[in-house]
Order: structure tokens, then C-alpha cells, then sequence
């Protein structure tokens, strides 16, 4: 099953920064990416991806400056679900190997709604928490 996992690597409470990690794993490609956001904005991100689950509208999400000369970035494009609760995220992952950040690795994570519900309600509460902690969307 794909799989999906974000991760606060460090965090810097007097500037509202966190250096999170972002591993995605599906049937064709295992990969990760760093990448530097807001608690404030991770927190939104997390909220969209609960609000896109009410509404069942083609969402983009982005993590990150895509453009410019920032950190790497990284997107999603979540789809509505089918009425079986199966949902697909598209990602757009950045491969930081040049200064032109013209490397991107686009794919597909095939899950069901409910898991993004429940991985977007973990990933708020581990931001809340202020430690240095991982969540996945299939946990098992």
C-alpha cells in the first residue's frame, strides 16, 4: 500500500520555523524531501486537506515557496474521493540537486479518505506538541 509521512526533524520556536521531513513510498518509488514551513502554515495545510474531505473539490495544497530561491517545496493536488472512500494525491516533491530548482518527481498516493482525515488531525496535534515526532497516513 502507498504510503505517505511527515516528520519535524528540528524546530525553531523563536522564529515559528520547523524542518520537516516529507517521505512518500508507493509501488513504483520510495522517496524523501526536507523542507522548511510555519507551524501556522503546516497547520492550515493540514485543515485544507480536512475541509477539501467536506467540500470534494480538485484541492492544491503547497508546502513552501515553489518558486524563487527558497528551500526545497513541495505540493499536493488531492482529488475527490470515490464512493468507495478512495482518494488520490498527486505530489510534486522537489530533488534539490541544482541551484535552479528545475527537478521535480511527480507521482500518485492511492489511499482512502478517512486515513487523510486521521493523518491531517495527528500531524495539528504533533505540531501542538512541540517535540521532534513522525506521522504517517497508513500506520500500519
Amino acid at each position: 500500500m502507498d504510503n505517505f509521512s511527515l516528520e519535524i526533524i528540528w524546530r525553531d520556536e523563536c522564529e515559528d520555523l520547523i524542518e520537516l521531513k516529507i517521505e512518500v513510498a508507493t509501488e513504483f518509488v520510495t522517496m524523501y524531501q526536507y523542507c522548511y514551513i510555519s507551524s501556522v502554515e503546516l497547520i492550515n495545510n493540514m485543515r485544507s486537506i480536512r475541509l477539501h474531505l467536506e467540500k470534494q473539490s480538485k484541492t492544491s495544497i503547497t508546502f513552501g515557496q515553489m518558486t524563487g530561491q527558497y528551500t526545497p517545496s513541495f505540493s499536493m493536488l488531492l482529488y475527490p474521493k470515490k464512493a468507495n472512500d478512495d482518494m488520490l494525491v498527486e505530489l510534486d516533491l522537489e530533488i534539490a540537486d541544482n541551484d535552479e530548482r528545475k527537478h521535480r518527481c511527480q507521482l500518485y498516493v492511492k489511499s482512502k479518505a478517512d486515513f487523510w482525515r486521521s493523518f491531517s488531525i495527528n500531524v495539528e496535534e504533533m505540531v501542538g506538541k512541540n517535540t521532534l515526532s513522525k506521522s504517517t497516513l497508513f500506520p500500519y
